[in-house]
């Protein structure tokens, strides 16, 4: 209903997965005509409508200092008990309200992490592919590239992702 009602935030996320694998990913936001697309060993790229393609890169940011992450759903949404699971993170960085999906905010460099804390392979796919076509790394708390967990996963500058995954365990 928000998606269509226009609300920003929401997007249809649709990914290609071949062999267990997110081979292709498209994430558009309705609301703004915004769209982010990848595939694998091809970039990942942005567009506004009617714009030109923009070529997405992850922040070079290499630890915590300075972090800023996003999260889904949004902190000031999250009762007591799920609060819990990113105080670690959030002693350690900045958080950054999102107005749309936290992962591509880490694919074009605008936060170094974000934090999904549930949903499924159709919410996780087509950001994985996007994130790490932008140089950037997806995982569950393990590290491992569980799709199907049910989450919670980080997707990360690749540079910061065991930092993250520390500061989300302590």
């Amino acid at each position: 209903v928000l998606f269509v009602a226009g609300v920003r935030g929401w997007a249809t996320e649709i990914a290609l997965v071949r062999d267990g694998e997110p081979v292709v990913g498209i994430s558009t936001s309705g609301a703004d005509g915004r769209r982010w697309w990848a595939a694998r060993d091809a970039g990942a790229w942005r567009s506004s409508r009617g714009g030109a393609p923009e070529q997405l890169a992850v922040s070079d940011r290499t630890d915590l200092d300075g972090v800023r992450y996003s999260l889904i759903p949004p902190l000031d949404a999250l009762p007591p008990d799920r609060r819990r699971l990113v105080d670690g993170l959030d002693a350690a960085a900045s958080y950054v309200p999102p107005v749309e999906h936290g992962a591509v905010f880490v694919a074009d460099g605008r936060v170094e992490a974000c934090v999904q804390l549930g949903g499924g392979a159709w919410d996780f796919a087509a950001l994985a592919v996007v994130v790490e076509e932008a140089g950037g790394r997806f995982s569950d708390l393990d590290g491992g590239r569980d799709l199907y967990g049910g989450g919670p996963v980080v997707f990360s500058n690749g540079r910061t992702h065991d930092a993250v995954l520390a500061a989300l365990r302590s």
